[in-house]
C-alpha cells in the first residue's frame, strides 16, 4: 500500500502536542520510502467532506487519486520521490475547511486536492491566491473559474460546459432547426449557474427562450408539479440537471404525463441511474469514462492494487486523471516543489494521455481556462443493451458555430 497520511481534522495546537509526544512521523511512512530508495516524499494536501452529505463524492474522488498515486509509487515514485497525501476531513464545515487549508499551506504542500462541496469551496477557494497554493476542486462554483483565477482549478466539467454540451447535442440531433426546449432541475447554486448558462447559450444560438423552466427543492421527492408544467409546455427536448435519486422520479413523471421525447441529463450520469431510468431516450452527459465501463479498466486495475476499489464511484475517474495531471506537474516542477512552482508547472503540462478515459485536451490549462476538462460526451443505453455506450465522439461543449 502507498504511504498515505490519513489525518482527520485536529485543532492545530493539539496536533503539535501529539506530534511532539510521538516524536513526529507516520506509522506507515516507511513503506513508500523503501519502494523508492529512501527519497523524501512529495506530500500533497487533500481536504474535503469525507463524513458528511458529500462523503460519497469526496471518497470516490479520493479513491481515484489514491489508485493513481499507488501506481506511481509502485513504479518508483516521481523521479524517485514517493507521493503521500495529507488527508483532511472538513466535515462540510467552512471553518474546519479553512483551518485545514491554512495548516496544509504551512506544512508546505504544493497543492490541495479535493473540495467537493461548493458549500465549503465558495469560501476556502479564496485562500488559494493568498496562500499561493493551487487548489484543484470538484466543487461546482463557476464563479471561481470564469474568468480563470490564479491558483484555482476544477477537475469536473463546469455548469456552463454542461449547459452548452447538452444544448449542442440537442441542436445537432433535433429534427427541426428550432426545437422547443424545456429545462428541469433541482435547486442549488450550481444548477442556478447551469440554467443561466443555458439561457445565454440559447440566445447566442439564435433560439427562442425556454418554453418552460422548472425546479424543485434539492431534497424533495415531489417532482410532479415541475414535471406537469414541463409537459404542459409541449417541448421537443427536455434538458435537465437531476441527481441520482431524482432522475428516475422525473423521468417517470414526464412519461406518465405524456411526454415521449428525449431527455438529456447532467449530474446523475452513473450506470446505476441509467439502469433505474431504463429508457432509450434518456441521455447523460459525461466528461470521463466511468470505472465500470471497458474504457475505465486502468482505474479499476490500479484501484484493486491499491485496495480502494470499494470506494470507486462516478467521481473516481476525475480524481484518477487529476492525480495524473499533478504527477506530470511534479515532474516539471522538480523536488522540492512549492505552491508557486506547482502553479507554473500545471500550465506547462499541456494536457495528459488519458488512455481513453477522457477526451482530447484533458489537463490542458492555460490563461484562458483553468478547467481540466475541455471535451465532453453523450451516453445512453439503447433498447435491449446491457450497458450504456457513447453516442458519437468527444466534443467541445460550446454552441459556437451552430448558427
Amino acid at each position: 500500500m502507498m504511504s498515505v497520511r490519513r489525518l482527520r481534522y485536529v485543532p492545530l495546537a493539539l496536533a503539535l502536542v501529539a506530534a511532539t509526544a510521538c516524536g513526529g512521523g507516520d506509522d506507515d511512512g516507511g513503506d513508500a520510502a523503501s519502494d523508492t530508495g529512501g527519497s523524501e516524499p512529495h506530500v500533497l494536501g487533500f481536504s474535503s467532506d469525507l463524513s458528511g452529505a458529500f462523503a460519497g463524492a469526496s471518497n470516490g474522488n479520493l479513491a481515484g487519486m489514491q489508485a493513481y498515486f499507488e501506481r506511481v509509487n509502485a513504479e518508483g515514485g516521481v523521479d524517485g520521490h514517493p507521493v503521500e497525501l495529507d488527508i483532511r476531513d472538513d466535515r462540510l464545515d467552512v471553518q474546519v475547511g479553512s483551518a485545514d487549508i491554512r495548516d496544509l499551506a504551512e506544512q508546505g504542500v504544493p497543492v490541495v486536492l479535493g473540495n467537493t462541496s461548493s458549500v465549503v469551496w465558495a469560501t476556502t477557494a479564496n485562500l488559494a491566491e493568498e496562500l499561493e497554493v493551487p487548489q484543484i476542486a470538484l466543487a461546482a462554483v463557476d464563479g471561481m473559474v470564469y474568468p480563470p483565477r490564479p491558483y484555482l482549478y476544477r477537475n469536473l466539467m463546469s455548469a456552463r460546459q454542461a449547459a452548452e454540451g447538452e444544448l449542442r447535442f440537442a441542436l445537432e440531433t433535433a429534427e427541426t432547426d428550432a426545437p422547443r426546449i424545456a429545462a428541469i432541475r433541482y435547486e442549488s447554486a450550481g444548477t442556478d449557474d447551469w440554467e443561466t448558462a443555458l439561457e445565454e447559450a440559447m440566445g447566442e444560438a439564435g433560439l427562442e427562450p425556454l418554453v418552460a423552466s422548472e425546479r424543485f427543492p434539492a431534497a424533495s421527492t415531489d417532482v410532479a408539479p415541475a414535471a406537469s408544467a414541463v409537459v404542459g409546455a409541449n417541448p421537443d427536448w427536455v434538458l435537465a440537471t437531476l441527481n441520482d435519486p431524482q432522475a428516475p422520479l422525473v423521468m417517470d413523471a414526464l412519461r406518465n404525463r405524456g411526454y415521449t421525447g428525449p431527455v438529456v441529463n447532467w449530474t446523475g450520469s452513473s450506470e446505476a441511474v441509467i439502469d433505474a431510468v431504463d429508457d432509450p431516450e434518456f441521455y447523460v452527459l459525461r466528461d470521463i469514462v466511468p470505472f465500470d465501463q471497458p474504457g475505465g479498466a486502468p482505474l479499476l486495475e490500479d484501484a484493486e492494487a491499491a485496495g480502494v476499489e470499494g470506494d470507486l464511484n462516478d467521481y473516481s475517474s476525475n480524481g484518477y486523471l487529476a492525480a495524473k495531471v499533478v504527477v506530470e506537474a511534479l515532474r516539471a516542477c522538480g523536488y522540492p516543489c512549492d505552491g508557486p512552482g506547482m502553479e507554473t508547472a500545471l500550465v506547462e503540462v499541456g494536457g495528459i494521455d488519458t488512455a481513453g478515459m477522457a477526451g482530447p485536451g484533458f489537463g490542458d490549462v492555460n490563461d484562458e481556462s483553468h478547467l481540466l476538462t475541455s471535451t465532453v460526451s453523450i451516453w445512453n443505453r439503447a433498447e435491449g443493451e446491457a450497458q450504456s455506450a457513447m453516442v458519437g465522439d468527444w466534443f467541445e461543449p460550446t454552441v459556437d458555430g451552430l448558427r
